[in-house]
């Protein structure tokens, strides 16, 4: 994927040089943001645009135990566990036009670990977009997955930097998108997370590139915003451990507007991978996953003072999603979630979001945890977890 980045990389330099490129930069479709404000736009083909964030995140995991699936008895304990990070990202997109159908995109991006004084550099996306005509959007090469994106829920099921391979969206009042492609591994580490459940760490250790395909199809009427998908990941290491390759995930959810400031969304998911209820996820409540999210204006990163806040409670059952991001609740948990976007300058902007819940799957079923290097059967309560980010980026 980071080859097919700069062979994309590339044909922009090509292209740069070459007179095929757009004379008037007004036919070149634009949001309305973009073209009242032309930000970042430094030739007449050419626009940069991107941001500067530092973050800080504290997660809290309380004492929990596991026992016997026998007698019921306790054989482990763990005492409270409290993560904190803290680091800086540095992004920047470039965009060239090559007319005024066809735009050739790229994104940098640059990490910095505060505590390890450690970073990192790498070309997350590189890929072609054009709009042919006809309601119809293709991108070709390495670009980000989003599932929804018409909704506040948006990103439940599929939220990753990069996926290698293509997308078209086609329709007007029913808008139709067909994905493609392969996921790597880095990005099941980043969505799922050594954190949120005790069994993920044994997938991750054999964990293997993903080939994915999603179906979404999105529409609004009156107040109303929907959107219904089907998503699946196909991976060796599924069949390995539970006797299918594809993960099957069917999807669906809605907004509701009472006015311009007020929406409430809800979102369902359910996964469709068949696992023994004697396994490491056979609790029914890992393969099911819903949100309901009340959102409350919207935050202009041009306007100081514009904020934007919501009140959301999230169950995200481990095979109920591939790659959610969310920023308080993540895969494997469930719980209320609060968070803030304020914008203290233009184009300075602040986050604030904490999560208090608990992990999911019920005490009932056998499951198996590493403790010191070893594989235990047994079973777990539902552990009791808490979650803070702190945000504060700058747009350029």
């Amino acid at each position: 994927m980071r080859k097919i980045a700069l062979i994309l990389s590339v044909i922009v330099l090509v292209l740069s040089s070459s007179n095929s490129f757009a004379e008037d930069d007004a036919e070149v479709q634009q949001t309305p943001a973009e073209s009242e404000t032309e930000r970042g736009r430094i030739f007449d083909w050419l626009k940069v645009e991107g941001l500067f964030r530092i973050e800080y995140m504290r997660d809290k995991a309380y004492p929990w135990a596991w026992y016997n699936p026998e007698d019921g008895t306790s054989t482990h304990t763990f005492a409270r566990e409290v993560t904190e990070k803290k680091g800086a990202l540095l992004r920047l997109d470039l965009t060239a036009d090559v007319n005024p159908q066809w735009k050739v995109k790229t994104r940098l991006e640059g990490t910095f670990n505060f505590e390890g004084s450690t970073s990192d550099f790498d070309i997350v996306r590189g890929y072609v977009e054009g709009d042919p005509g006809h309601s119809v959007n293709l991108k070709l090469g390495a670009f980000g997955g989003f599932d929804s994106p018409n909704l506040t829920n948006g990103g439940f099921v599929v939220d990753v930097p990069r996926i290698a391979g293509g997308e078209i969206t086609f329709g007007n009042v029913f808008k139709t998108k067909l994905t493609f492609g392969r996921i790597d591994k880095d990005f099941f580490v980043l969505s799922h997370g050594p954190e949120s459940n005790a069994a993920i760490q044994y997938v991750l250790d054999k964990w293997e590139p993903s080939d994915y395909f999603g179906a979404e199809i999105f529409w609004s009427a009156g107040k109303w915003d929907w959107a219904l998908g089907y998503h699946r990941s196909r991976n060796d290491m599924l069949e390995k451990s539970f006797g299918t390759k594809n993960e099957e995930i069917i999807a669906g959810g809605f907004d509701y507007h009472f006015n311009d400031d007020l929406t409430l969304g809800l979102f369902y998911s359910h996964g469709r991978l068949t696992v023994p209820e004697t396994d490491y996820f056979g609790d029914k409540d890992e393969k099911t996953g819903y949100s309901a999210q009340l959102t409350y204006k919207k935050a202009n990163p041009e306007v100081a003072g514009s904020f934007g806040t919501w009140l959301a409670y999230r169950h995200i059952g481990s095979f109920s999603s591939l790659y959610p991001t969310f920023d308080g609740v993540q895969l494997g948990f469930k719980g209320v979630e609060l968070g803030l976007d304020y914008v203290l300058a233009p184009r300075v902007m602040a986050k604030l979001v904490g999560m208090w819940g608990k992990t999911v799957g019920s005490g009932n079923i056998t499951q198996k945890a590493r403790v010191e290097e070893e594989w235990l059967d047994g079973y777990a309560e539902e552990r009791d977890n808490s979650h803070f980010l702190a945000r504060l980026e700058y747009l350029f």
